[in-house]
């Protein structure tokens, strides 16, 4: 679809040298998630995408912006901004149009079937089995599939409300950077990950043969797991339909013993081995050895905090060196740095709580503050953890049971540091009991942000209001980093947003002053209350945080 204004994105199979130049000619880009199409479509043409994302207009940013209350209305409590589900919602409220895409998905899946092809593939799933690789281009059901999706964006474009052009241009520019990543992608050390795919197979072999001696031989079957453990004495909730739930977060509320504690051991080897390291070997022996992850800018439907898919890197854990396994290119380093402590921050500052913002500036550890008066002056590193633990239950909306899950269990003690924040930060407390009032009684149905994006707080979920306000903010202030990064000396350079972190590439040699600089674009500061960062040491390969 192609006027003098605008041009929706070619179907994402479709590579040819006319999807290109019509590309590059017209005055605008409709898609949605553009990353998924564009990409594809410049690497078939051997170009780079990056002169088009100053005229690209992404419908799922576009519905993000808009007035979440009555985007997200029709969608559910956690809106969904998937094409499908705002075609289905939005188009067809708007436009009282239906979209096509519905009918042409299940004639699609339906010759999937057919020929006993996947739709939900891996990286580690033969090809011979995914049906996304095996079927023809030009067969008529996947014809139809990739125009109904271009098709349900042009609609979805004309039934949602323009962004402001100031909000627009800044998504626009946030999306040009985090995008350069998923085109060039990340190098994996094949030997790497090999290391370490050997050495946690060796622990899951060696946690398997534990469990069967405590009368476990088959520690992935549910039903197995649950009669063992019920056998063992404990008590398994149930699922809506009956069955016992033994998921990671029933395992973990267990009191512990040998052999809950070595069930969880085994589960997590089998996830770091399912998750991370046998599709990084897939990637390193029949890909080109690089990850190109995707991040979606307003992943997160309630805070519009970002997300990453294909694969999730914000998820690789933390420790035991499985982050490890990704390296700079070379003649390159990667640097990073960490917002230093900042939902606390964003939370002093949201609230103007003085006494809460003057220990900030002053360098206190609130956490350790907490703690020593929960338990004692002499309390320990494990005493402030739990604290810290609290702090941040207390700031997502729980109640005293919940903060307790966080703790030892006892509700009391959840009192105790629910007390010394009221102690702490009372002006923080009362600010975020009227915020949780204001949402429930429908007088706060959103947060405005100085660029103008709206973050939508549900009425039926006001224990989430605070957390919602200060995620929210945060994301704005990583937007914030990465376009002061772009403008930088390098600006250009792929970009991993994790979190609140912010990990990169530059030259060897101008590794150091490139961390200084990154965390020059992360010191900042919030109604009075500064912003920090906490800098990495330049490196070859991806650290470990803790």
């Amino acid at each position: 679809m192609t006027d003098e204004q605008t041009t929706t994105a070619a179907p994402r199979r479709n590579g040819g040298d006319l999807a290109v130049e019509t590309l590059h000619q017209a005055a605008g880009i409709v898609a949605h998630t553009a990353q998924a199409d564009l990409i594809p479509v410049a690497k078939a043409g051997g170009l780079s995408p990056a002169s088009w994302w100053a005229k690209v207009t992404d419908t799922a940013v576009v519905a993000a912006l808009e007035d979440p209350a009555n985007v997200s209305k029709g969608l559910g409590l956690k809106p969904d901004y998937s094409l499908k589900a705002l075609s289905a919602y939005v188009v067809q409220k708007r436009l009282q149009v239906d979209p096509v895409a519905p009918e042409a998905d299940k004639a699609r899946a339906a010759l999937f079937r057919s020929r006993k092809w996947l739709t939900n593939v891996a990286p580690t799933t033969p090809v011979e089995r995914s049906g996304w690789a095996q079927v023809p281009v030009d067969h008529p059901d996947m014809v139809r599939y990739a125009a109904a999706d271009v098709l349900d964006t042009a609609a979805l474009k004309r039934a949602l409300a323009e962004p402001a052009p100031e909000l627009l241009a800044r998504e626009r520019a946030v999306l040009a950077a985090v995008a350069r990543v998923t085109e060039t992608g990340v190098l994996l050390d094949g030997d790497y990950v090999r290391e370490r795919l050997t050495e946690v197979e060796g622990k899951l072999a060696a946690q398997a043969e534990l469990l069967a001696g405590m009368g476990l031989d088959a520690p992935g079957s549910t039903a197995k797991v649950g009669d063992w453990l019920e056998a063992k004495g404990h008590e398994l909730p149930t699922t809506e339909k009956g069955n016992r739930s033994v998921a990671a977060d029933v395992l973990e509320a267990l009191p512990s013993s040998p052999e809950v504690d070595a069930l969880l051991e085994w589960r997590d080897h089998e996830k770091t081995l399912g998750t991370y390291l046998r599709p990084y070997l897939s990637q390193v022996e029949h890909g080109d050895g690089r990850l190109r992850p995707t991040f979606q800018t307003l992943g997160a439907a309630t805070t519009g905090r970002m997300s990453c898919v294909r694969p999730n890197l914000q998820q690789v854990p933390r420790e035991g060196g499985i982050r490890g396994c990704i390296v700079a290119d070379p003649g390159m380093m990667l640097v990073s740095a960490d917002f230093s402590g900042v939902e606390l921050r964003v939370f002093a500052a949201l609230s103007g709580d003085a006494q809460l913002a003057g220990m900030i500036r002053d360098g206190l550890d609130i956490h350790k503050m907490v703690a020593q008066t929960v338990w004692g002056p002499e309390a320990t590193k494990a005493h402030r953890y739990q604290a810290k633990r609290g702090v941040f239950a207390w700031l997502y909306g729980g109640g005293l049971g919940t903060i307790a899950k966080q703790l030892d269990g006892n509700p009391e003690t959840a009192r105790q540091v629910v007390s010394a924040l009221t102690r702490l930060t009372p002006s923080g407390v009362r600010w975020a009991d009227a915020i949780r009032e204001q949402v429930k009684s429908q007088r706060m149905p959103y947060w405005r942000h100085p660029s103008g994006r709206l973050t939508h707080l549900p009425h039926r979920l006001p224990h989430k209001a605070v957390n919602l306000c200060i995620q929210s903010t945060a994301r704005e202030l990583l937007v914030d980093t990465l376009l002061k990064w772009e403008a930088g000396r390098w600006g250009g350079a792929p970009v991993l947003p994790i979190h609140d972190e912010v990990v990169t590439t530059v030259p060897e040699a101008e590794a150091a002053e490139a961390t200084a600089y990154l965390s020059e674009c992360m010191t900042t500061e919030l109604l009075g209350v500064p912003i920090l960062a906490e800098a990495s040491e330049p490196s070859h390969r991806w650290q470990d945080s803790v």
